[in-house]
């Protein structure tokens, strides 16, 4: 018989995921809003929250990746630097800012907290 101890860690573990993916659905929906607007304090500012809740898994991926300037961290500070000298450049800011975007979206995807992977009709049976 299952102790109903193990059931409550499970349970818990599953909601704080699905919150989780809540919470990078809302953040992913501002920041493509701000993109679109052109705001790109409230854009960069969305996507540092976004960094904030894939900062744990990033860690995790980066531990197994031998070249630094593959490593999501490294990415990602070198982009933050590059985005707070170069704020005046309009057109300079946007592409590094989609660059920062683009990064931190392929760290959703290969945390597993991306797009959904389905299998066609003829492999599953």
């Amino acid at each position: 018989m299952e102790d109903i101890n193990d059931k409550k860690v499970k349970l818990a573990d599953f909601n704080e995921s699905v919150f989780q993916l809540q919470r990078l659905h809302n953040i992913w929906t501002k920041c493509n809003y701000f993109l679109v607007m052109g705001d790109y304090y409230r854009w960069n500012f969305n996507l540092d929250c976004a960094w904030i809740e894939l900062y744990p898994d990033s860690i995790d991926l980066d531990e197994s990746c031998k070249e630094d300037d593959a490593k999501f961290i490294n990415q990602i500070e070198k982009l933050d630097k590059e985005i707070y000298n170069n704020w005046q450049n309009k057109n300079l800011l946007f592409r590094l800012m989609k660059k920062k975007h683009m990064i931190l979206k392929l760290l959703q995807e290969k945390t597993g907290k991306g797009s959904k992977k389905s299998f066609h009709f003829e492999d599953i049976m």
